[in-house]
């Protein structure tokens, strides 16, 4: 899987990732019983091969910002999949994801929405509900309607509820991408009013506590500081928000370095963390 919840470039310190939000297609191979080959025999379809030609030029093109090509990719994929798999199968929904993501980064919300909406139900069916894909692609949906559509939060919340589910149970409670998860529903339900901001608080505590017994030392992964960054960042913003700004000076304060230490100055997460705590003290000296 190519995730979708940390889109980071970690290149200044020889950690690198894939290209954020892009599924790739599982193992295509589906033969029917009277289709099965001799030993020694198989031979990948046509399509299979096209598929897995095309689809690292996808996740060029998106690195590059190049939407529209990438797109037409993705297109081309999808269109495989179909012709030699029909619907209902999770080669499919990874193509369905794929195209998603191109169209949201193009602005077409309404697409995006539409295609992550298939690749959910898709995973749904042949993969089944407590899956890593289909808690994949409910994080997407969700996500996507949280920033586009507030009369949709309740589902963006029970999608993200169901997702953190089967990520607690595959992965652990001190998985990062449960930790990721949490963060993301934290978003969510501290749209909700007092309760739901408090819920917030208590989702984004809960991560970071596990992120000190369960995940890598600061400074030894990447991986796990940047999200602990994204977690202080969020913390640091509802401290903001409630009027806490001590607090969320201090958090934001621990986010910054931590971004800075791993992607430079230059890197646009590392560059909003300083514009934020540049203002947020501007906004403090002012009040003093």
């Amino acid at each position: 899987m190519l995730r979708a919840f940390a889109a980071r470039s970690c290149a200044a310190r020889g950690f690198s990732r894939p290209a954020a939000g892009l599924l790739r297609a599982p193992s295509l191979r589906l033969l029917s019983a009277d289709a099965q080959p001799r030993r020694g025999t198989y031979e990948a379809p046509t399509e299979e091969k096209q598929i897995a030609k095309l689809q690292p030029r996808i996740a060029e093109l998106y690195r590059k910002g190049r939407y529209k090509e990438a797109l037409a990719v993705g297109e081309e994929c999808h269109a495989l999949a179909l012709a030699a798999f029909g619907k209902q199968h999770p080669a499919v929904a990874s193509m369905c994801n794929n195209l998603a993501l191109m169209h949201k980064s193009l602005g077409d919300t309404d697409a995006a929405a539409a295609l992550y909406k298939e690749a959910l139900d898709c995973y749904r069916v042949v993969v089944g509900e407590e899956h890593a894909s289909t808690a994949t692609a409910a994080c997407n949906l969700a996500l996507l309607i949280r920033d586009t559509d507030a009369a949709r939060l309740q589902e963006a919340q029970a999608l993200l509820e169901g997702a953190l589910q089967t990520r607690r149970v595959l992965l652990g409670e001190g998985h990062l991408t449960v930790a990721a998860t949490m963060g993301h529903l934290a978003s969510v339900v501290k749209l909700d009013g007092a309760d739901g901001r408090e819920r917030a608080k208590v989702l984004l505590e809960q991560a970071l506590a596990a992120s000190t017994v369960h995940w890598a030392k600061p400074g030894e992964s990447a991986e796990a500081d940047l999200q602990r960054a994204s977690l202080l960042h969020s913390t640091g913003l509802l401290h903001k928000e409630a009027g806490e700004l001590s607090a969320a000076e201090e958090a934001w304060a621990q986010a910054a370095e931590i971004r800075l230490g791993w992607l430079g100055e230059k890197h646009p997460l590392s560059a909003a963390s300083q514009r934020d705590l540049q203002a947020l003290r501007e906004m403090m000296g002012g009040e003093e």
